[in-house]
């Protein structure tokens, strides 16, 4: 499938569509559509919404998603540029994970499914990281990102991503006095 993306076309498109109307419906966030293109061509971490554990990535390049992803995106804001690495090492954490799960924020019902809606996504409680653990995170994150560019690297690399990753759930552990 390809899609044009047109302007002109959009901004028209949406004159005629009440976007207050639109957004106070949304109970669950703002969710990217046509004429959000800063949402889709600016680096953001693109978290799963379903499965039993929180999968996260970060791309920088332009990417459209479905309705199974998140995007999380520092656009607009004023916030510091490594905050999508330290945001996307958090989210893959262990602990985020397991604090997810145990309180339902990844919901499972019996027999369902378990999937996280994005109100759950934004009542996860994100740590204040001191100026050397971002640093350091974000290296790691880094290094994790080049290791895993394909699957023949990541498979490569296995036990010194494993390694990385450990070092970062560290980090986490620690911040939380854990």
């Amino acid at each position: 499938t390809y899609i044009l993306y047109e302007r002109d076309i959009i901004q028209q498109i949406n004159k005629k569509n009440d976007k207050k109307y639109i957004l106070s419906q949304n109970k669950q966030g703002k969710v990217g559509g046509i004429g959000d293109s800063e949402i889709f061509v600016n680096p953001k971490v693109i978290v799963r919404q379903a499965g039993d554990s929180i999968v996260a990535t970060y791309v920088k390049s332009e990417l459209y998603l479905d309705y199974s992803l998140f995007s999380i995106s520092n656009v607009n804001l004023d916030l510091p540029n490594n905050i999508l690495k330290i945001v996307l090492a958090f989210l893959n954490s262990k602990l985020c994970s397991f604090y997810a799960w145990h309180k339902n924020i990844i919901e499972h019902a019996k027999g369902g499914t378990p999937q996280m809606r994005i109100s759950g996504l934004r009542n996860l409680p994100f740590p204040k990281f001191n100026s050397v653990d971002s640093e350091n995170i974000t290296n790691y994150v880094d290094e994790l990102l080049t290791m895993n560019i394909n699957p023949q690297s990541a498979i490569k690399n296995k036990v010194k991503i494993q390694a990385i990753s450990d070092e970062i759930d560290k980090i986490i552990y620690r911040i939380y006095k854990l």
